[in-house]
């Protein structure tokens, strides 16, 4: 087993946070209740909106691919296979229970909403649920009402998978051309329809990232335990910024979609060596509560959306504050409601959050 250092797990942990607040702002209402926002306010909630999620989601395949495979054997194929089980039977419990648990809460959500005045904010999203069987399996099984969940399905399909691409990874160099066709393929051929229901664009383009992260840790694990010096961190400073502003250009013409994903990966490289400086830090209290803040953060910031649209005036100023003081607010609400949890119920927070209940402080 490989094994990562205690400051290089602080380090993703601080990682996660800061990907899990970006994953909450790509779903805020944003401008959408203030019609008279300024162009500029427009243009930087935009901004804001569009590349939070696309920058959050290929981080957390990424790590995902990385930590799920740092612990494959290598002996042979019965080791390899003693590994794929193992791994299988840990993620009935860390994924596929909270999966469906949270999937059939938030149907139930979905069937009580349109009755309650109070869940106004999330009426249209569960306009679909007629109270057939049709609904009640799609509910749960294709997260049709926990649509912010198509990415554990995603990685659970992915695991599944992982037969397949250990094969194409174990040899170092097959793996970077397999990398490579796999990145041409994802951005250049069409959507399979009958994939609609597993893969978004994010979708996509996370199964590269997942694959990186996978021949990452194959091939090179110790780069995660390897510690930047400043100027390698000054590096990092500019690599991200630097990324988001390449993958904006080219984001914004078709012909030049293969490079929205590399300049993605150089945003992944950068912040990685950016914040090389949370070594120094201690866990967070809320680490081990990602899962659990992942689950309900929609409706969190949803929620407190409508209370920033009721209480303040509709003008220009207040589309920033409901954008960007919304999200620090709900991140405020959905950790803090994950922390109380973990602490008065932690056995029902075990479950619903996948066995990842320790606080490591």
């Amino acid at each position: 087993m490989s094994e990562i250092q205690k400051s290089s797990s602080v380090k993703i942990e601080y990682i996660r946070l800061a990907c899990a607040v970006l994953i909450t702002l790509n779903h805020s209402t944003g401008y959408s209740d203030y019609p008279d926002c300024s162009a500029v306010s427009r243009t930087v909630i935009d901004f804001a909106l569009k590349y939070s999620g696309i920058i959050a989601m290929s981080m957390f395949f990424f790590m995902t691919g990385f930590l799920l495979f740092r612990n494959v054997k290598t002996g042979g194929v019965k080791d390899f296979f003693g590994w794929y089980k193992n791994t299988l039977k840990k993620r009935v419990f860390s994924l596929l229970i909270p999966y469906l648990l949270w999937n059939l809460i938030w149907t139930v959500f979905a069937a009580a909403a349109p009755m309650l005045s109070v869940f106004n904010a999330h009426r249209d999203q569960f306009e679909g649920f007629d109270w057939t069987w049709r609904s009640l399996f799609e509910g749960i099984f294709l997260y049709k009402y926990n649509a912010r969940f198509w990415y554990i399905a995603c990685i659970m399909v992915l695991i599944i998978l992982s037969p397949v691409i250990y094969g194409l990874f174990r040899n170092r160099y097959l793996g970077v051309v397999v990398l490579c066709i796999q990145l041409i393929v994802t951005v250049y051929v069409p959507k399979i329809r009958f994939l609609d229901w597993l893969f978004n664009e994010k979708g996509y383009f996370g199964m590269f990232f997942f694959m990186a992260g996978a021949w990452m840790a194959i091939h090179h694990f110790s780069l995660v335990n390897l510690k930047m010096t400043e100027l390698q961190e000054f590096f990092g400073g500019i690599l991200f910024p630097g990324g988001i502003i390449l993958y904006y250009l080219f984001q914004e013409n078709g012909k030049y979609r293969l490079f929205t994903a590399v300049s993605a990966l150089i945003i992944i490289i950068g912040l990685w060596m950016a914040v090389d400086f949370f070594r120094k830090f201690k866990y967070p209290v809320i680490s081990g509560t990602f899962f659990f803040a992942y689950a309900i953060h929609f409706h969190v910031e949803r929620f407190v959306n409508k209370l920033f649209e009721i209480f303040l005036p509709p003008v220009t100023g207040s589309a920033m504050i409901n954008t960007f003081g919304g999200v620090f607010i709900a991140s405020v609400i959905m950790f803090g409601t994950a922390v109380v949890v973990r602490k008065y119920l932690p056995r029902l927070f075990a479950i619903l959050n996948g066995g990842r209940s320790k606080y490591k402080g």
